[in-house]
């Protein structure tokens, strides 16, 4: 048994997208000791092994985008 399809609604707003008409540029994936100095810096005085904790998970971050 085959299921019916329908047409899909028009979406006015999605002529009015700015991203649909921009095309994919192709950018290097930054390496995490090049782009620690921009990340945000946790402010926890009284808690160094969850700020350790915090960089590593950003490094894990970055080990794991391709």
């Amino acid at each position: 048994m085959t299921q019916p399809t329908f047409p899909r609604p028009v979406e006015p707003l999605v002529d009015k997208n700015p991203f649909r008409q921009k095309t994919y540029t192709r950018q290097n994936i930054p390496v995490f000791a090049e782009i620690k100095a921009r990340l945000p810096e946790p402010v926890l005085p009284d808690w160094p092994e969850w700020v350790e904790m915090y960089w590593r998970a950003w490094e894990m971050a970055f080990m794991h985008l391709r």
